[in-house]
């Protein structure tokens, strides 16, 4: 199989196209009866505008030295479901029509890896005590902030192997 590296940008097009930029065999999840999942549904959300095109899905990239790290953080730690798999670029699912893009900086990367992020993933729950519950026990999870509410959330933060903030958050009912 070669080795096929084209541009972040690119490769996430294709991706969601469902067009291959090179012929290559789909790749096992940690579970070896299972393939990652197909190209997401398109979920196509309309804008308050008629004239707005639909958004089918989102996918925020974040770039390491070691995607390994990352991959074990996002795959392992927090247990998200591996949908795309190049070796050096990943996707991991957060939501129906949404993902986290891991890349490997160098060639083919849109970005290099940043020594400080300004960058925070938020992903939402409906049960935020349980997220934090499962996380803040591991000793290779490094929290930022425990949990606690405020500004109409409930929330905790850490903080992943290439340095961005991940935010698990629940929205607290209003008390109007």
């Amino acid at each position: 199989m070669k080795n096929c590296r084209t541009s972040v940008l690119t490769a996430a097009l294709l991706f969601l196209l469902g067009t291959p930029a090179c012929a290559q065999e789909p790749k096992a999840t940690s579970d070896p009866g299972q393939v990652i999942a197909d190209q997401p549904q398109a979920a196509a959300s309309q804008g308050a505008r008629g004239d707005i095109p639909p958004l089918d899905s989102q996918i925020t990239m974040f770039y390491y030295e070691d995607i390994a790290k990352a991959a074990d953080f996002y795959g392992d730690i927090l247990g998200l479901a591996l949908e795309f798999d190049w070796t050096w670029i990943k996707f991991y699912k957060t939501g129906p029509s949404s993902s986290v893009g891991i890349v490997t900086e160098g060639d083919g990367a849109w970005y290099d890896a940043q020594e400080k992020n300004a960058v925070m993933l938020s992903l939402v729950t409906s049960n935020v005590d349980a997220w934090y519950e499962r996380l803040q026990p591991n000793d290779d999870v490094k929290m930022l902030k425990d949990i606690g509410s405020g500004g109409g959330i409930r929330n905790f933060m850490l903080e992943d192997p290439g340095g961005y903030t991940v935010e698990f958050f629940q929205w607290l009912e209003s008390e109007e």
